[in-house]
């Protein structure tokens, strides 16, 4: 199956290419702003980069959040664009799926996981898997100050955790600094969503029969818009 992977949801974009249930083209570029300039190149580049042509795309998958409004939309935007050029279906993964998948079995036994990103403000998102990477509860946007209480009522009376996500450092400061009762590890990676983990869990949930999600934004808050005032 041939397969194109976007990311645009927090601070990089990144593009991957799966054909034959292998990866052919990855590539992730570092930027706080300005997706929409980059996001057709890198395509265009990965399209040119492996050995069929646009029109043999047999699956379009993106990042639908959380994250940033802005990235989010750039994302799906191009991805329905794409969708329909090309004629097939596009499928949603949330920034959760996508680091968690990017943690290793050997890095995940044995403990519960928190995914934590970052909204650049006194909050997290945050959603939590267990030992077999199964969720607990809902995610959420969850404050600093919620953190502690979201975390205890997800795990019961389990204290040891693995974070990960680009808010992990940050969120396992505030549950340091608020609880003694949680062993919090940091993952190997504490990068956020890539594509090539959002071509990995399309892949195995197109083929397998997993439900999929929409390409349809999924936002834990609000849009932050401040409306200009009027003079006079």
């Amino acid at each position: 199956m041939n397969i194109i992977a976007l990311d645009t949801v927090a601070g990089a974009s990144s593009v991957a290419v799966f054909s034959g249930g292998k990866k052919v083209y990855n590539y992730r570029k570092v930027l706080d702003r300005g997706h929409a300039e980059v996001l057709i190149p890198m395509m265009k580049e990965a399209i040119s980069s492996v050995s069929f042509e646009f029109l043999d795309l047999e699956l379009i998958a993106v990042t639908v959040g959380p994250g940033s409004f802005t990235g989010i939309r750039v994302g799906l935007a191009t991805a329905r664009s794409l969708s329909v050029a090309a004629k097939v279906p596009v499928i949603g993964v949330t920034s959760f799926e996508a680091v968690a998948a990017s943690i290793t079995e050997k890095e995940w036994a044995g403990v519960p996981v928190l995914i934590a990103l970052e909204t650049r403000r006194d909050d997290f998102y945050l959603q939590m898997f267990n030992e077999a990477r199964a969720r607990l509860g809902e995610p959420k946007a969850v404050g600093s100050l919620d953190i502690v209480s979201y975390v205890s009522d997800q795990l019961g009376l389990q204290t040891d955790i693995l974070v990960a996500g680009d808010g992990a450092e940050r969120a396992v400061s505030e549950i340091g600094g608020r609880s003694e009762r949680f062993k919090c590890r940091l993952a190997a990676s504490l990068a956020g969503p890539d594509a090539i983990q959002v071509a990995e869990i399309a892949q195995e949930s197109h083929l397998s029969g997993y439900a999929c999600l929409p390409a349809e934004p999924f936002y834990l808050r609000a849009p932050h818009v401040q409306v200009p005032i009027k003079s006079g």
